[in-house]
């Protein structure tokens, strides 16, 4: 925080810390049912699970009816039946007609 005192200027810094003291126990929390679509085993492989996600949830969506919460619960199916789905070798070797 000194570093930002100095570089950004005292008014800069001082407003933002007036901001967070308002703020700071007045934002409620948030509750994330993940595990209803989204794939979550509290390891390395939800990571690479969520960033294939956000990967895909850029790219053109044709059909009407689709929506990212197909898209998330289409891939945490994925891994549920096959745990090596996004694995390196796999991801090449998709096409888009089939899983694998």
């Amino acid at each position: 925080m000194e570093e930002a005192r100095t570089s950004a200027g005292p008014a800069w810094v001082a407003g933002i810390e007036k901001v967070v003291e308002t703020i700071q126990g007045n934002i409620p929390k948030v509750e994330w049912d993940f595990d209803v679509i989204y794939y979550f085993d509290n390891v390395p492989l939800t990571v690479q699970y969520l960033f294939i996600l956000d990967a895909l949830n850029f790219c053109f969506w044709p059909e009407k009816d689709l929506s990212y919460d197909h898209l998330a619960l289409g891939l945490k199916e994925a891994l549920e039946n096959d745990i090596s789905e996004f694995d390196a070798d796999q991801l090449q070797k998709y096409t888009g007609s089939s899983s694998s």
